[in-house]
């Protein structure tokens, strides 16, 4: 998984970079923005999910 931002918006969310509606962005971007918003990301078995801190 790559950290990506939804284009036109202020999202963001994980990508495997095949998605036309998101920009990969590099990781200190994104947890720049994660850390601006007070979120996190939790891993679990294989899974990432953003969450609130």
């Amino acid at each position: 998984m790559k950290p990506g931002k939804v284009k036109g918006t202020s999202g963001i969310q994980f990508t495997k970079g095949t998605n036309n509606r998101l920009d990969v962005i590099g990781w200190d971007e994104f947890e720049s923005i994660l850390k601006a918003r007070g979120l996190a990301v939790y891993e679990s078995g294989g899974w990432m999910k953003i969450m609130k801190m």
